[in-house]
């Protein structure tokens, strides 16, 4: 299949907290994210058994709209799929599970992301423009009846006419040949997008599966919950979340600032003794740099 799986841990003691999902969307995917969260509990360390629950997401378009997406539990994690409907505004997105079980429903992930676009209405090929899709496509399905047609008049054709025949047979293998790579082609292109997503999802759940005893200041920095501190959210009037801070008896050990931009959003992790990572992610690109500065 060639779903991205994106997995994500929640330490139910702790609270849900904001994440930026750095994986790509595209208007006009369909079924091709699906979000897998397991729960636990940091003062055992042991899984919460999820057995039995209801699984909803809410998926808030750019548009403003909710789509409402039934999930699961599978092997006692939380588990639902994007449907199309979740792909068809491009913009930025927030999306919240919740898990219910008999009076209590519990939101365990909260994240946010973007929604970019594969292409625009016109379509350019190395020989001519084609205005829009829909014509291209119109063009796509004349050449399939043309081709069906030759075809046919070859199978039907005399004696006389066997000459003919294999000629348009040939040209119809030749297009199905072309197609048939085309297809190939696309397949082999978004397995290898999927199958980089998964990496980073991997990558992501590993380094919150457990925290090491002494840690230095570059990874304290790294980590996007630090362990045996306390968080605080931030939000402006409209809502939105500017920053998180990490208290540690009573005082700010880390201070994370979320700034929002059109093109790219900007975090900033600064801890009290002034070193700073600054991970910048490009909204059209999806592609993120890191800086350290000590």
């Amino acid at each position: 299949m060639i779903v991205a799986n994106l997995k994500f841990i929640t330490d139910l003691d702790r609270g849900v907290r904001m994440t930026m999902l750095r994986n790509a969307l595209f208007v006009g995917d369909q079924d091709a994210h699906r979000f897998i969260v397991s729960c636990f509990r940091n003062t055992s360390r042991q899984p919460v058994d999820l057995t039995g629950a209801g699984v909803t997401g809410y998926f808030i378009r750019a548009d403003q709209s909710t789509v409402v997406i039934d999930g699961k539990v599978e092997d006692n994690c939380a588990v639902l799929t994007l449907p199309a409907a979740c792909y068809a505004k491009q913009g930025r997105f927030g999306l919240v599970i919740k898990a219910s079980l008999g009076d209590v429903i519990h939101t365990i992930l909260w994240v946010e992301g973007a929604v970019s676009v594969s292409h625009t209405g016109a379509i350019i090929d190395p020989g001519e423009v084609v205005p829009t899709l829909d014509e291209l496509l119109a063009q796509i399905a004349a050449m399939e009846i043309a081709t069906n047609n030759a075809n046919q008049a070859a199978q039907d054709a005399v004696t006389t006419a066997n000459a003919a025949a294999r000629a348009a047979q040939k040209t119809a293998s030749d297009a199905a040949t072309a197609a048939q790579k085309t297809a190939a082609d696309a397949a082999q292109a978004a397995k290898a997008t999927a199958d980089a997503a998964a990496a980073r999802a991997d990558k992501a759940t590993g380094e919150l599966q457990g925290f090491a005893d002494s840690i230095t200041a570059q990874q304290l920095l790294q980590y996007d919950t630090i362990p045996d501190t306390v968080q605080q959210y931030t939000y402006n009037a409209s809502g939105t979340l500017t920053a998180i801070q990490h208290m540690q008896d009573g005082e700010p050990v880390r201070t994370d600032a979320f700034a929002f931009g059109d093109a790219e959003i900007v975090e900033t992790r600064t801890l009290a003794t002034g070193e700073t990572l600054t991970i910048t992610t490009n909204l059209d690109t999806l592609e993120t740099t890191v800086e350290y500065a000590a």
